[in-house]
């Protein structure tokens, strides 16, 4: 599950970095390329099964649906590729549940 959460996640990282270079780095999308590298570290901790990365990475993804949502009809990129970001945010936040859900405390 840490697995499918954390390329979830990297593809949400992507698509947010894409939206910065689309957006041609203007000032309100700069927000978007830097939750797109801290996503993008956070999935290699992922991967790696780091319980400590699952617990920010729910965190920051409560934000991240939050944002993405945020972007749409604001002609910085196309609305498909937001409401594509907040499809794979959701996707890793709910299997991100389920992994903290179901393991509590042990590690």
């Amino acid at each position: 599950m840490y697995k499918f959460a954390s390329v979830a996640l990297g593809l949400s990282a992507i698509a947010h970095i894409v939206v910065t270079i689309l957006s041609q780095y203007s000032g309100s999308a700069v927000g978007f390329g830097a939750f797109g590298l801290v996503f993008l570290l956070l999935a290699i901790f992922l991967f790696r099964r780091q319980r400590w990365a699952a617990w920010l990475s729910f965190l920051l993804l409560l934000v991240g649906v939050a944002l993405a949502l945020s972007g749409v009809n604001t002609f910085l990129a196309p609305n498909p590729l937001f409401y594509s970001m907040a499809a794979l945010n959701a996707v890793a936040l709910l299997t991100l549940f389920v992994v903290l859900w179901r393991h509590g405390d042990k590690i």
